[in-house]
Formats: C-alpha cells, sequence, structure tokens
C-alpha cells in the first residue's frame, strides 16, 4: 500500500503568524517569554525609526539549534524535554511558552527580521535573514522549500549586560507606527507579564527609544521640581508625580503593584503545596484565622492565591501610587510559571466569573471592582495549562484548568464570606442574631462608617461582627475536612461583656461553648463561666431594679390622683366662670328686647315643638290600615290648643300689648296643672298628685303659669324623658310642686347646682339656656315664688327634680 504525506503551503506562515497573533503587544510579550525560557537576566527593547531591536543576554543558539529547534516549526524542545538542563538547575525556571509556534510571531511586527545569536556551545555567532514576505502569495509552494538566508562569524556583538550570549532580533519595516500611545501601551502591558509578587531571580526589561528621551527627561525635571517645591507632598501631588510617572517611554520596566498592596486592607492567602492547602486570612494587617486541609484537587501541585479585597481607602492609595484606578489597571491576574496568561486580570474581563454573581445581590458578592490579586501556578506540566494558540483567549479547558478554578472559587467565596458577613452585616438579620432587629439594624448601620477604614478598632466594637465571625469560625471547626490552626479570639470574644446577653440570641454562647470544647481552650471555656455568673447577677440586679421601678410607679399614681383631684376643683371653679361668661354673652346679644317679649318668644318655640310632635303622630296614625278616629281627633285639638296659643302670643308681640301679661285671676293650682299637662300625655306619661284635701285656689297669672310649666315639659322631653310626676302639697299659706322626670338629668360635671338658672346656660348642645331662666326670673318677679333644683334620680325617677314654691 502507498503512503501519502501532508504538504504545507508557504501560507501557514500567515495562518501562524499574523492571523494567529493579532496584537503587536502579544508578539513582543512572546518574544519576552522566548528570552525568559532562554535563561536571560536581561532584555532590552530598543525603538528607532522604522525599527525594532529586542536584544537578550540568554544562552543563544547553535547552528545545529537554529536548524533543528528554531527553523523546526511547532517544535517545541521545551515541551520534549531536550533543552538544556544544565541552564534549568542553575536558574531553577519552569518554562513560560511550550508551543513552537512563538518564532513565527515575529512576522506580526514588520517585514524582515534579522536573527543573531550566540552560544557558549559555540565560537561563531550565527545571523538569520528573514523575508516574511517571501512566504506570501505562494500558496502551492512548500513552506519548508522557501529559503532563509544565513551566515556565520567570528565577530561577535554586544549582548545587554556585556553578555557574550545571547539573541537579538532586528525588525525593519514595521508594519505599525510605533508612536507615544503604542510604547506607553507596550509598557503597561510589559509590568503586568511577570508577576510583580514573584520572588524568583532577577530579570529586567528595559526599554530604549531615542526619539523620546527629550521628552522624558522634561518629565523627569517636572517631577524634581514638584518635590523641589513641596518637602512635604500632599496627596494630589503624590498622584501627580505617580502619572508623570507613567508617561515615561524609556527605562526600566518597573512594577510597584506589592509596594502598593502594602497598604493596610483585608487579604486571604492560600498556598497548595505537598498535598495540604494552607490559607490565612488577614484584615488590615491582623490575622483573623489560618487554616489546613488536605488537598483534593487531583491536577493541582503547586498553586498559590493571593486576593485583595479593596474598600475605598485601599482604592484610594492604589490610585495614589500607581496614578490609575484599580477597576482599570486590573483585577485578579493569572501567572503561569512566572509569566501572565491573557486575558486574566484585563479591565472589564470575567474569566474567573465573578461578576455574574455580583449581579444577583447588592452588598452579597465581590465582584471584580473589589478585588485585586494574583494565582500563581508553578508546573513543569505545561500541557494542563496550556494557553490557546492566539495567546489572549486564555486556557485552554482542561481538567486541571477546571480544577484551578474550582481552588480559585473555593478562596474567594471564603474572602467574601468574611467580608460581607463581618464587615458589612449582610446576615445580621437573616441568620436572626438578635433578639431584636432593631440591633441588627444598628448594628449593621454602625458598620457602614467604619468600612472604608484602615484599622479594624470598628469591627471589635461590634457585637454584630462579632456574632458573624463566631459563626464563620464554627462552620470551619465543624468541618472535619479543615484544621483550625488559629482564630482570632479578640474578634470572637462574647463574654467579655455581659451586657451582650441582652440582645443577642442565647444560642450563640451555646456555639461559643462548642468551639471551646472543640478546640480544648480551657481559658475560652473559664471565661464563659464567669460570663454566665456576671449574667445571673445582672438578672438580679434587673429584677431589683425592676421591682424599684414599680414601686416609682405606684407612688406617681398616687400623686397623679392628688393632681387630679386639686384640678377638678380648680375646673369647678372655671365651669362657674365660664357659665357667667356664656350668661354674660346672651345678654349682650339680647339686650334691646324686653323680658316679657322673651318669655312669650319662648313660650311660643316650645308650642312649635309641640306642633311638630303632633304632626309626626298624626303622620303614623294616618299610614295605619285601621285608623283610630278618637286618637286623631284627640291630636287635632291638642294641635288647635298649641296653634291658638301661637296665635294669641303672636299677635301680643306684633302689637307689643303686654298689659294682658299682668292680669292675675284665682285658679286652682292643681286642677288647672292637671288638665294642662294632659294636653301632653300623648308623649309622655303625666302623674299629678296632691298630699292633702287642702285647697290649692291662688291668684296667678295664668299665662306666666302655663309658661312655667310649658319650659318645665319642653326640658324634660329634650333630655328623653318619658314620664313626668307632679306633687302638690299646702306648708302654711306657701304651695309646694315637686316636678320630676325620668330623663337625662342634670350634667354635674359640667355645672352646679345655681348655674343652672343662669340667662344661656344650657344643658343641650344648639340650646339658647334661656328656658329655666325664664321660669326663675318669671316667679321672682311675678308670682312671689321661687325654684330650685333638688337634683337626679328623686321620686323614684331617674331624672332631675325642680321645686316650685308659691307664697
Amino acid at each position: 500500500m502507498e503512503e501519502l504525506k501532508f504538504k504545507v503551503s508557504a501560507e501557514l506562515k500567515n495562518i501562524l503568524g499574523r492571523d494567529l497573533i493579532t496584537s503587536d503587544n502579544i508578539a513582543i510579550l512572546e518574544l519576552v517569554k522566548n528570552s525568559y525560557d532562554a535563561h536571560a537576566t536581561k532584555v532590552d527593547i530598543t525603538f528607532d525609526t522604522d525599527k525594532i531591536i529586542i536584544a537578550d543576554n540568554g544562552k543563544g543558539m547553535t547552528l545545529d539549534e537554529l536548524k533543528n529547534k528554531w527553523l523546526f516549526v511547532g517544535f517545541s524542545a521545551k515541551r520534549d524535554g531536550t533543552e538544556d538542563d544544565s541552564y534549568r538547575s542553575k536558574f531553577k525556571r519552569n518554562y513560560a511558552g511550550a508551543k513552537g509556534i512563538g518564532r513565527i510571531s515575529c512576522d506580526r511586527l514588520a517585514r524582515y527580521l534579522t536573527l543573531i545569536t550566540k552560544s557558549s556551545e559555540s565560537d561563531t555567532e550565527e545571523t538569520l535573514f528573514v523575508d516574511w514576505k517571501s512566504f506570501e502569495g505562494k500558496q502551492k509552494v512548500e513552506f519548508d522549500t522557501v529559503g532563509i538566508k544565513h551566515k556565520s562569524s567570528t565577530e561577535i556583538h554586544k549582548f545587554p549586560n556585556d553578555s557574550t550570549t545571547g539573541t537579538i532580533l532586528e525588525f525593519s519595516v514595521l508594519h505599525t507606527n510605533w508612536g507615544w500611545d503604542e510604547i506607553i501601551e507596550l509598557r503597561k502591558s510589559l509590568e503586568k507579564m511577570i508577576n510583580p509578587f514573584s520572588e524568583t531571580d532577577e530579570y529586567k526589561i528595559e526599554i530604549f527609544a531615542p526619539n523620546f528621551v527629550e521628552s522624558d527627561n522634561r518629565i523627569t525635571e517636572q517631577i524634581n521640581n514638584i518635590h523641589k517645591n513641596n518637602p512635604i507632598l500632599t496627596d494630589k501631588e503624590r498622584a501627580t508625580i505617580a502619572e508623570l510617572e507613567n508617561s515615561k517611554v524609556t527605562g526600566v520596566i518597573v512594577n510597584t503593584i506589592n509596594d502598593v498592596l502594602k497598604i493596610k486592607t483585608t487579604q486571604i492567602e492560600s498556598i497548595l503545596k505537598d498535598g495540604i492547602i494552607h490559607t490565612k486570612l488577614s484584615d488590615r494587617g491582623e490575622v483573623m484565622y489560618e487554616i489546613e486541609e488536605i488537598n483534593k484537587f487531583g491536577k493541582l501541585e503547586n498553586v498559590s492565591i493571593n486576593l485583595y479585597y479593596l474598600n475605598r481607602a485601599a482604592k484610594y492609595n492604589f490610585s495614589l501610587k500607581m496614578g490609575v484606578q484599580p477597576v482599570n489597571y486590573g483585577n485578579v491576574f493569572l501567572f503561569r510559571n512566572g509569566f501572565r496568561i491573557w486575558p486574566y486580570g484585563e479591565y472589564n474581563d470575567d474569566s474567573w466569573g465573578l461578576n455574574q454573581r455580583a449581579q444577583q445581590g447588592y452588598n452579597r458578592f465581590l465582584g471584580t471592582r473589589d478585588l485585586f490579586g494574583r494565582v500563581d501556578v508553578e508546573t513543569n506540566r505545561v500541557e494542563d495549562f496550556k494557553e490557546v494558540s492566539s495567546r489572549d483567549g486564555g486556557l485552554i479547558k482542561t481538567k486541571a484548568s477546571q480544577e484551578l478554578l474550582d481552588f480559585f472559587s473555593l478562596i474567594h467565596r471564603r474572602l467574601e464570606r468574611y467580608v460581607v458577613g463581618v464587615l458589612w452585616g449582610e446576615g445580621f438579620i437573616r441568620n436572626s442574631y438578635f433578639q431584636d432587629e432593631k440591633f441588627a439594624y444598628e448594628a449593621r448601620e454602625q458598620l457602614k462608617h467604619g468600612k472604608d477604614l484602615d484599622n479594624t478598632d470598628y469591627v471589635y466594637d461590634n457585637i454584630g461582627s462579632k456574632v458573624d465571625f463566631l459563626q464563620l469560625v464554627k462552620s470551619m471547626v465543624n468541618d472535619g475536612s479543615i484544621h483550625v490552626k488559629y482564630y482570632n479570639t479578640k474578634l470572637a470574644d462574647l463574654v467579655s461583656d455581659a451586657s451582650a446577653s441582652e440582645i443577642i440570641q442565647l444560642n450563640v454562647l451555646n456555639d461559643l461553648r462548642k468551639i471551646a470544647e472543640k478546640m480544648n481552650d480551657s481559658d475560652l471555656s473559664s471565661k464563659i463561666e464567669l460570663f454566665e455568673k456576671e449574667m445571673a447577677k445582672m438578672r438580679k440586679e434587673k429584677e431589683e431594679a425592676e421591682k424599684k421601678a414599680e414601686e416609682e410607679r405606684l407612688k406617681a399614681i398616687m400623686a397623679k390622683r392628688k393632681e387630679e383631684a386639686e384640678k377638678a376643683a380648680r375646673e369647678k371653679a372655671e365651669k362657674e366662670r365660664d357659665a357667667q361668661i356664656q350668661k354674660n354673652t346672651y345678654l349682650i346679644s339680647a339686650r334691646d328686647t324686653s323680658q316679657e317679649v322673651e318669655d312669650l318668644m319662648h313660650t311660643v318655640l316650645i308650642s312649635s315643638a309641640e306642633l311638630n310632635s303632633l304632626v309626626s303622630s298624626q303622620k303614623e296614625i294616618l299610614q295605619e290600615e285601621v285608623i283610630d278616629r278618637k286618637e286623631l281627633i284627640d291630636i287635632t285639638r291638642d294641635m288647635e290648643f298649641n296653634i291658638e296659643r301661637i296665635h294669641v302670643l303672636s299677635s301680643l308681640i306684633t302689637k307689643a300689648d303686654t298689659s294682658l301679661l299682668r292680669e292675675s285671676t284665682d285658679v286652682d293650682l292643681y286642677e288647672y296643672t292637671k288638665e294642662f299637662l294632659s294636653f301632653f300625655s300623648r308623649s309622655l306619661k303625666v302623674d299629678c298628685v296632691k298630699h292633702d284635701l287642702e285647697s290649692y285656689v291662688k291668684k296667678v297669672k295664668v299665662l306666666e303659669y302655663s309658661v312655667i310649666f310649658q319650659n318645665l315639659i319642653s326640658n324634660s322631653r329634650k333630655n328623653n324623658a318619658t314620664q313626668v310626676f307632679v306633687s302638690f302639697q299646702r306648708n302654711g299659706r306657701s304651695v309646694i310642686i315637686d316636678f320630676s322626670d325620668d330623663g337625662d338629668g342634670v350634667d354635674l360635671n359640667r355645672f352646679t347646682p345655681e348655674t343652672i338658672f343662669e340667662v344661656g346656660v344650657t344643658n343641650r348642645p344648639g340650646g339658647h339656656g334661656i328656658g329655666l331662666s325664664t321660669i326663675r326670673n318669671t316667679l321672682e318677679r311675678d308670682m312671689n315664688g321661687t325654684i330650685s333644683f333638688l337634683g337626679n334620680n328623686i321620686n323614684k325617677l331617674k331624672g332631675a327634680t325642680f321645686r316650685i314654691i308659691l307664697q
């Protein structure tokens, strides 16, 4: 059987070069990583007119290595283990790259590449001349048939740091015009490329740009002037200096982020090594807890995670020192063997999957805007953590990369649990830590004023934070896979202040007791015992205080009663005064009306009210199916009587003829009263009795006498009476008449037995207060008589009783 073979077109150069590496910065970063893998300690990058030179002092290459390694596309000596072991043992570096195609990224930068290299294994210096355009437009030409010029020379170039070995890459006829913006952007990428947190051997990158030396010198002069004019720098001046430093093009690449993060903030550090995961959480310089657990991630061998929660103070200090806001600088970077993997940590990148969670609830999750940090993976198995070929798409998904994401999530959640719970108080209410929700709201509100400080004093003073931290420690202690090496006993101390028992749930104390037992903490157990004794003492003091408070309350009640009695006496006096004021008001309003006319007008009003009642009764009878003629006749007679009386009285008022009112005649008072009151028997039950057989004939003015009883009957009706009782008796020449009803009586809380007879005083809302006044005036003025109020609930009737005495 015949065997066939693939042929590779010269167009492969575009596929693996310019089409794959889409960023000039990524292309240069790939070449810098190659220098690192070649064990260089110094890389110089020079930007000249239409030329870029990248030179290192690495181990260089022999002619054989050029032919069989560099020119062998896709081959990686790092990957197959044939790279020089002597250098690896000397520098103790893991490789940053392993695909074998990084060299093709040179095509991204320029048309021409001149490669100069010198190895200690060779006496000659080797030079390659590559014209990348010679590969273009030749789809039918095989890749390995395109010639590349080469020469060997004993004349040795000067490599960085005066090294006799190294590699120089010179690019000419550039595809991009490298101005200030482009070089500054490259500097920023280079700053983040090598792990600024690592403590590996020295590795420096320096940029040279002759066209920008003068502008850099001016910037340096500006910075010097600021220092000269301001011996003590303000925050604004420090920020200005940081921005100016960031605008320099030339110089050694320096990443000061490690110094910046010495600012006090909340940090979690976790190291996975030798089968153990060791995690420590610190808050503004104070260790909060330290734990160890068995490594459950089988594909991870040497990984460390450092995460920093940036509160407002930390973000401010970051911006001050770096000259850029943290959110614009980046978030959580990933480094493999000391070199950064893109795009982890880039602005707006969420490769760690944090922001999607943060959007699910305010103040519950930490997103990329809240965090800064890095993840370091040290490994010889680069295949497990392999980048996508474009170099800016992150890691290819493997079991190892998934475990790395899971490990990161575990550590991130632990930092998040502390920040959101202890520092923000998000769970104070939801977890029912307090006996009353108001204490939870107060504790959470207190945290708002302190969470952006650079110290933790406010956390130790917050009972909610203490309880939440205690719950956090309890969850770790109860987890059999975690060994708690240390926890901050000061923050978990709920037993130093017995007053805490008044506001937190009692089960929290039981949680603390369990922690003491599991941690074999005898000191904490003793504190709990003392705390419980103090609680008992406080309860006793509280009971005594409550007893004393009750005694004071009873004393206050007695004092109040005394005060109310005195107040009642004052109010009685005030009532009499108010009655006099009401009387005066009425007298003023009626000052132009004669007394006789007033009496007649009042009688007319009484008759009018009686007529209304009679009309209503008549309507009810007429609506019945069987009409009682006798009852209708009686009502009609009553109506006629009142109409006639109104007519007579109206005529008297109109003519102002009051002489008739002064005529007196002999009248049998008992018989006349009995007959007169019979007119009201339809609406009231009227009883009229006399206690002896004496004659009750007396000379009186009939109309005035009638007005007296009209007023009394009217008052009874207005006070809801249904029954009237009138009794007569003699006392010598005097006739005594008692008038009683079963109405509401006189309101003695408002009036006295004396003030009810004053003009304008009324017991009924809307009344005029002239009825009783008219009776008294008529009796005293014209009939040599008196009237008085005997009281309520007399003569077996609950209403008022009045006594009239005629001399």
